[in-house]
């Protein structure tokens, strides 16, 4: 289900674009049309759909992880880069 948004979300800005600013955003070579590249590429969107949902849930339960593991690579790129 969340791969499917992503691409109903990809032909909706295609749309919009196309229509104001008469334009493609996303686009295809020719060549690639015939080779099902969305479906090649959507068990990415479904696994990247998942592991961002799992980890704004687990930012839901626990808020203050994520704010020292933001602190923590924060200083070793600042001081010890």
């Amino acid at each position: 289900m969340l791969s499917l948004d992503a691409l109903l979300l990809e032909a909706f800005v295609n749309i919009s674009s196309l229509y104001f600013l008469n334009t493609f955003v996303f686009y295809y070579i020719p060549g690639d049309l015939g080779h099902l590249t969305t479906v090649t590429v959507f068990p990415f969107y479904l696994l990247g759909g998942a592991i961002l949902n799992g980890i704004f849930k687990r930012f839901l339960k626990d808020p203050m992880f994520f704010g020292t593991l933001s602190f923590s690579i924060a200083f070793i790129f600042v001081f010890l880069s």
